[in-house]
């Protein structure tokens, strides 16, 4: 006979399922026994929940226990489920039977004590979507349970009520939560404090002090970057400020949005990653290679790679022309659609991956500056920075051009924004401040949202194709140009719209598109 079955957390897919412990017990020779496809770390449970009951007070059934956890054909990862394994035995041991959905997720000492598991917003998610009416978790899991359970209501993900979360310390407390049938959380939630978990404003502020100052024009472009979530590539010698203007397109990513931070924190527990401050900000180099940037997929399993990792973040890839080939042509799918297909024999999945893209490279090998590009002036007018000396390329021509022809023109047609930096020695230190930067930032990402309902860059062709239908002088601003295809024209508008929104206008005009068409490729003969 089975008496209170618990819910857990099932971790087999990046969006959390729940998995059910079944109790039965029966008059035989006393044994306990997990079946239902458990790993290593759930067979192990059994040693564990057996020596908490007898530490909670309890006396361990003697009786042939088996625990199923269902669904049976797929495998069970993590010792979160030991709490829930527990709670069901002594539920059949005191013959409670009880209508409520009870989800429970903690890993137990030997002597009791109910630790943290991790995942809880994997945790919250599965409770919250299965309309489980009690969470229980670790005491330890409160504060951070407290924030994740309002990043998810601020999200509007669920319309449902959210589940009653109860912490306890040990065993002892848990299953007395659940005798009392007690209904009342142990602590309040309001929605505002989902705040609390994105960047502050004054640390993202404090960030940017430490960085030297841009040219106007430079931080202008990155601003609009950031601002519409527009993919950039930075080309310049060695020393012409790629990597300071990176750090300058981290400092200045506005806050996530709700929803994209749910999804970036579902995916980064999954594996375990850090999901503090900054950490949608993926640093990739050139020894990338396609299983690690697009993820894995086995019979049990899922586990993303860096470009779902980097999703409502940014992915920097270093020393982009140095990548290998099949690394650099794997981005078309995520940068085109913003998703990663994994097929496999028996399975195919699709996995998000919405993220900016950051790239930088030098014009050649030798990291020079190539003799059919122009070079800026080296002359410095602020003494706070010392002129930069130029090195000459000292690569040959075929050098040259089979390096920069390693960017293929699928991948650069895919890149809103690209940027020589061959004007980085002329720093005004007396320019915008940094405050003001960052509250343009947020406008023109607030004005986007309002007018577009998402960030210029992340708008789909057919919404592109609809606007302009709409507004039939952006047709024909467009129609001045010439592009190589659909998707420079749509690159065009996403740019334009972005500029538009820089300029505090709520539609583009010509000079929009004008400046737009000079951050693509076909501005740049060295690319052609």
């Amino acid at each position: 006979m089975k008496y209170c079955p618990i819910n857990a957390l099932l971790n087999n897919e990046i969006y959390p399922q729940i998995q059910t412990i079944e109790t039965s017990s029966s008059f035989n020779i006393p044994s306990f026994s997990i079946i239902g496809l458990p790993g290593p770390e759930v067979a192990e449970a059994r040693e564990r929940v057996r020596s908490a009951i007898l530490a909670s007070g309890y006396e361990f059934p003697k009786r042939r226990i088996v625990v199923n956890l269902s669904p049976a054909s797929v495998k069970k990862h993590g010792t979160g489920i030991d709490l829930a394994i527990a709670l069901a035995i002594l539920s059949v041991k005191a013959k409670q039977i009880t209508k409520r959905k009870i989800f429970a997720w903690g890993e137990l000492g030997l002597d009791g004590v109910i630790k943290p598991a991790g995942q809880i917003t994997r945790a919250l998610h599965a409770a919250w979507q299965s309309e489980a009416e009690l969470l229980m978790l670790s005491e330890q899991d409160s504060v951070e349970a407290k924030k994740k359970y309002s990043l998810i209501q601020r999200s509007n993900r669920f319309q449902t009520p959210g589940p009653i979360i109860i912490t306890a310390k040990d065993l002892k407390e848990a299953f007395g939560c659940l005798q009392e049938n007690r209904s009342s959380a142990i602590f309040d939630v309001a929605a505002e404090n989902a705040n609390e978990y994105l960047r502050k404003d004054n640390e993202r502020e404090e960030f940017l002090k430490n960085l030297l100052p841009l040219p106007l024009s430079v931080k202008k472009i990155l601003g609009v970057s950031a601002a519409g979530n527009h993919h950039i590539l930075l080309l310049g010698p060695k020393g012409a400020g790629k990597s300071h203007a990176t750090e300058w397109l981290i400092a200045l990513q506005p806050n996530s949005m709700a929803k994209t931070e749910i999804e970036r924190l579902l995916i980064s527990e999954l594996v375990g990653q850090n999901t503090g401050v900054n950490s949608n900000v993926r640093r990739i180099g050139p020894q990338a290679r396609p299983a690690s940037l697009c993820g894995s997929i086995n019979f049990s399993t899922v586990r993303p790679g860096e470009f779902s990792l980097a999703h409502g973040g940014l992915l920097i890839a270093d020393e982009f022309p140095e990548w290998n080939r099949d690394s650099r042509e794997i981005l078309r799918e995520p940068l085109e659609r913003s998703t990663v297909t994994l097929t496999r024999t028996k399975q195919s999945i699709e996995l998000p991956a919405a993220f900016t893209l950051v790239a930088n490279g030098n014009f050649c090998p030798c990291g020079g500056w190539p003799s059919n590009i122009p070079r800026p002036r080296t002359t410095v007018r602020d003494s706070s920075h010392p002129t930069m000396k130029i090195s000459k390329c000292r690569c040959s021509n075929k050098a040259k051009q089979e390096y920069l022809f390693r960017l293929s023109g699928p991948i650069l047609d895919r890149i809103d924004i690209i940027l020589s930096l061959i004007g980085t020695t002329q720093i005004q230190s007396d320019g915008q401040e940094q405050s003001d930067l960052f509250e343009k930032v947020d406008f023109v990402r607030s004005k986007s949202i309002a007018l577009l309902g998402k960030p210029a860059g992340w708008l789909q062709p057919q919404e592109l194709e609809h606007l302009l239908r709409e507004n039939p002088s952006w047709r024909e601003h467009l129609e001045s140009f010439s592009y190589e295809s659909l998707r420079s024209r749509h690159k065009l508008l996403r740019i334009a719209l972005s500029l538009a929104f820089w300029d505090k206008l709520d539609q583009p005009k010509k000079q929009h598109f004008i400046e737009a068409s000079f951050y693509r490729p076909e501005r740049f003969s060295y690319l052609q």
